[in-house]
């Protein structure tokens, strides 16, 4: 039977699960790799390999000289020059002790070796380098280093190259030199805080201003003291109380007892308007008032004081001023002794910055000795360098074409390629883990697999159905499930078709398959749409329903009615094994048709009891879980026992394919 596109439909949906796992793996690795690995730059220069003094030969033929440039074989060897372990060493230790790259010199060696690219255009007679490494920036400075010690490797041998090394040895010193001076300089100027050079001058015409105010201050200071001295001796001579007459004087009394007396006047009339003549509020102002006019009846209104004695005026205005020249004075010599100590501060400061001065100058020379020295063998590196340039083009067959470039993009990882790459895993990965999924399956899906396997004819097929919480949704304790009418219909004409069917063994390879419950259903449909006498009875240990789990006494069958279907439990203990199937001749007497069930194939020898009473077998195999090799072992048992009219019902089965998808296809 060839094979479908519903096959293949459906075994991709079947693994559909796998293949998304696969799937979020795949993409989660790659977004990872793209994002959170470390990023390396390229930085790419081009040299042009042009006929030089280096590779031109000459071979005499008669009288002709001919010059031969063998192009192919200059640049393959200017290749291998590159990437020569000469070139590698001196890059290396250019580059060794720069804590941007690291400082083992055999690391650097061998980093240079890895990630240095050489690539040779013969078209154009061109070599294409490049150098990867995490920092752009650091990728271009060795590119450029790698180029000029290649380079070199070429001059040298046609010019001393040892001027130049000399020089720029010089000049990395003496920058050493200028630096640490700098730093030295640096470092006491911010411990000794000296911000100026003229800072000693600055500080003596502070120490000048300084002492001038304290001049000034001084006489300012004993120009007060004389006259507070002088007032002194004046306020001593002045009497400090004199005495006056005074012939007469208002009573202050009687004026005050008067206006009192006004004040409770207003508030009686205030309480009269709020309360009456007999309240005690009223009756105690009224008591008030009569006390006070009785005070004031006997008050004079006049006073006479012949005699009195006070402060003299005189006394009080020199005693005054007298107070305002001590604060002065105490206030200027609290200022005297505060210029003083500044005075004081500064002096001691001038002496410091002094002795600092000196030390100062001497680092400030060797700083400008140190870079004078810089400079001058900077220009003559400069030169030297010039001079090679102009020479370069007559001593080697080399020349920079185009400069390091500085990568603004990582090389790796590729983005797009990364992306690529994860596409194509994904197809072809998915593709792969299906197909081995699909070869390494020793199950059933399909009733065509079942049937071109064990070569047995399909009776029929029942979906696997379960509830909301994960039970099954079919069971012999269930009624029949009335939206599988069609698909019972189709079985039980199967077995009526395939020849005698008085009596159907449904067997199976394991417990869980669903036997019992295919034959529950099976004798149910019999009973109620052909409308047949039907009997089903179970030899398997575990009962169809609750109510014949306990067995009655003196005999190893109970039953019940149920759905039209007169169930049989077989209870084992109260007759012989090999008599219990004798119940069957009775059965086949008194019922159209009798459905039996019994333990697994695999594990109830006993079964070959039953060939003489079964007319037809139904092999329920569970889809997608029961190995077809143990249902091959046991459709070979049952052949052997003598078994014949053996069908196959392929039971629980998952419809993978979704059902508009089926439908169209």
């Amino acid at each position: 039977m060839a094979t479908t596109t519903r096959d293949i439909l459906n075994i991709v949906f079947r693994y559909q699960r796998p293949a998304i796992i696969f799937s979020v793996f795949v993409l989660a690795a790659t977004l990872v790799y793209a994002f959170a690995t470390k990023k390396y730059y390229t930085s790419t220069a081009n040299l042009l390999v042009r006929l030089g003094q280096e590779q031109v030969g000459t071979i005499t033929s008669g009288e002709n000289n001919v010059y031969i440039t063998r192009r192919e074989q200059e640049i393959n060897n200017e290749s291998q020059i590159l990437k020569s372990s000469d070139v590698v060493q001196a890059v290396a230790a250019r580059l060794s002790g720069q804590d941007a790259i690291t400082e083992d010199k055999d690391g650097i060696a061998k980093l240079l070796t890895d990630n240095i690219d050489v690539k040779t255009i013969l078209d154009s007679d061109t070599l294409q380098v490049s150098f990867t490494f995490p920092d752009a920036e650091i990728a271009r400075k060795v590119l450029s280093i790698y180029l000029e010690e290649f380079q070199k490797h070429h001059i040298s041998a046609y010019r001393d190259t040892n001027e130049i090394d000399f020089l720029k040895k010089n000049v990395v010193d003496s920058r050493a030199r200028y630096d640490a001076a700098l730093g030295r300089l640096h470092e006491f100027v911010n411990e000794h805080k000296i911000y100026d050079n003229n800072q000693v001058a600055m500080l003596l015409q502070q120490y000048d201003r300084v002492r001038q105010v304290i001049i000034d201050a001084t006489s300012d200071y004993e120009h007060n003291l004389k006259k507070k001295n002088r007032l002194e001796g004046i306020l001593g001579s002045v009497p400090r109380y004199e005495e006056y007459s005074v012939v007469d004087a208002r009573n202050t009394q009687l004026n005050k007892l008067q206006g009192r007396l006004n004040d409770a006047l207003i508030e009686r009339q205030s309480l009269r308007e709020r309360y009456t003549e007999n309240s005690r509020l009223v009756r105690d102002i009224d008591g008030e008032i009569a006390l006070l006019r009785q005070m004031i009846g006997g008050e004079p209104e006049s006073v006479t004081d012949t005699r009195d004695r006070r402060l003299s005026d005189t006394y009080a205005s020199l005693n005054q001023t007298l107070l305002t020249l001590s604060a002065e004075t105490s206030g200027q010599a609290a200022r005297i002794a505060e210029l003083q100590q500044r005075l004081g501060d500064i002096a001691a400061e001038i002496a410091r910055t002094s002795g600092d001065a000196q030390e100062y100058d001497v680092l400030r020379k060797d700083a400008d000795l140190a870079e004078a020295t810089y400079e001058k063998y900077h220009k003559e590196y400069t030169a030297s360098m010039i001079r090679n340039s102009a020479a370069q083009s007559d001593i080697t067959n080399i020349s920079v074409i185009e400069q390091p470039s500085l990568a603004r993009s990582p090389a790796k990882p590729n983005l797009k390629k990364t992306m690529a790459l994860s596409l194509l895993l994904l197809v072809f990965g998915n593709c792969a883990l299906i197909i081995a999924l699909h070869l390494t399956d020793s199950t059933f899906t399909t009733p065509e697999q079942a049937a071109r396997a064990l070569k047995l004819g399909v009776l029929g097929v029942l979906p696997r159905r379960v509830t909301a919480a994960g039970e099954p949704a079919i069971s012999p304790s269930l009624p029949f499930p009335a939206d599988l009418l069609r698909e019972f219909q189709r079985i039980y004409l199967n077995i009526a078709h395939a020849g005698k069917d008085k009596v159907v063994l449904v067997a199976s390879s394991q417990p869980s398959e669903g036997a019992r419950t295919v034959g529950v259903n099976l004798a149910r449909f019999a009973a109620a749409y052909p409308r047949k006498k039907v009997a089903f009875a179970n030899f398997s240990p575990a009962p169809v329903t609750a109510s014949l789990a306990t067995p009655p006494a003196g005999t190893s069958f109970n039953h019940i009615v149920a759905d039209g279907v007169t169930l049989f439990q077989y209870h084992p203990g109260n007759m012989a094994d090999e008599l219990r199937f004798d119940i069957l001749k009775e059965l086949t007497r008194e019922f159209d048709q009798v459905f039996v069930t019994a333990p697994p194939v695999n594990s109830f020898p006993d079964l070959v009891l039953l060939r003489r009473h079964v007319d037809q077998i139904v092999y329920v195999v569970e889809a997608e879980r029961t190995n077809r090799h143990s249902i091959a072992y046991c459709i070979d048992v049952l052949t052997g026992y003598g078994f014949e009219n053996i069908g196959l019902l392929l039971n629980k089965r998952i419809f993978h394919i979704p059902r508009q998808i089926y439908g169209a296809v």
